[in-house]
């Protein structure tokens, strides 16, 4: 069964990219800890499972020019949200394509749902 979009949540962030990751940078990871007591332990793993399949995705589409998601080795986040984050690295990707920033919020899907999703949306636009 298919399900377009469903799977998928982006939103344009400002001309830097950087309102994803704003907080983060003055607060630390607690923004992203309280996003997991919020969401509960077995939700907050399945959105990080799918978020993780999709940042290394990203990261090899020809069309991305970049990908933040502190669950990426190459993240500047990796190493503090490795010894901070219980369970997963939470639901939101950002990625650059043509010059502009997006984040992706993943929900609770089958990964390869979400990749597939977002093949047919990256032909196309973001």
């Amino acid at each position: 069964m298919d399900k377009p979009l469903d799977t998928l949540r982006i939103e344009r962030l400002d001309q830097d990219g950087q309102s994803l990751l704003r907080a983060p940078a003055r607060e630390g990871l607690s923004p992203y800890v309280a996003l997991a007591d919020d969401l509960g332990r077995d939700q907050w793993r399945e959105v990080s499972d799918v978020a993780q399949v999709v940042a290394y995705y990203l990261r090899c589409h020809p069309r991305v020019e970049a990908v933040r998601y502190p669950g990426l080795k190459g993240d500047p986040w990796f190493e503090e949200a490795s010894h901070t984050l219980v369970g997963g690295f939470g639901p939101h990707v950002a990625y650059r394509m043509a010059g502009e920033w997006y984040r992706l919020t993943c929900v609770p899907c089958d990964p390869r749902d979400a990749v597939m999703a977002l093949e047919r949306l990256l032909k196309g636009k973001p």
